[in-house]
């Protein structure tokens, strides 16, 4: 009797050693599960930002198109040329290396938008005070850096009056520890240069 007693209680029951095993699947199972998690949301807030950057550097290249557009195809409404263009890009600090590029202030396109260079310890960093809406001007932080800057190319100089610049439109996020960017670039020419062909 005492006999099968024993046995009985050998085979019922987890021992101490069956517990930790068991405790140490299940905890490192939960630890996996949630390092796919946090690495899922990770790639979730990557994928946010950069399709957020990828819209604002090519808001900058846009914005410079369009000036060039205003400049250089309607002079005869503006008085303006694409000189003046150049010239106003340059004065800005858009080209200068002394510098880490230039930002523009469009919050009155009524007039000729202004162009400011970007302080050299520092980029240009873009609020957002009004959700979804971007600017240089602002109190609330986006967490978004753009600067636009301006290279030669390479058959011209546009320091030269040129008639071709190549336009980058940079911005800039961090994440965790990591910095992130999306770049953008256009070459521009000088439009009034170009003579139309005219087929008769």
């Amino acid at each position: 009797m005492m006999k099968f007693l024993k046995q009985k209680n050998k085979n019922s029951g987890f021992t101490l050693v069956e517990t930790l095993v068991a405790i140490v699947i299940f905890t490192s199972s939960i630890v996996v599960m949630m390092n796919v998690l946090g690495g899922g949301i990770s790639n979730t807030t990557y994928a946010k930002n950069r399709t957020i950057a990828t819209y604002l550097a090519q808001e900058g290249i846009e914005t410079i198109r369009n000036m060039r557009d205003n400049y250089v195809l309607y002079p005869a409404d503006t008085g303006l040329d694409w000189a003046q263009f150049v010239g106003k890009l340059n004065t800005a600090g858009c080209f200068s290396r002394a510098f880490r590029g230039c930002y523009f202030d469009d919050r009155d396109i009524s007039t000729n938008i202004t162009f400011s260079p970007c302080q050299s310890s520092t980029v240009c960093p873009l609020y957002n005070d009004v959700p979804g809406v971007y600017s240089y001007f602002g109190t609330k932080d986006s967490g978004f850096d753009r600067v636009i800057t301006m290279r030669p190319t390479v058959m011209e100089s546009p320091l030269n009056n040129g008639d071709e610049i190549k336009v980058v439109s940079t911005v800039y996020w961090k994440q965790g520890i990591n910095t992130y960017n999306v770049s953008f670039s256009e070459n521009l020419f000088n439009w009034g240069t170009v003579t139309p062909v005219v087929t008769p």
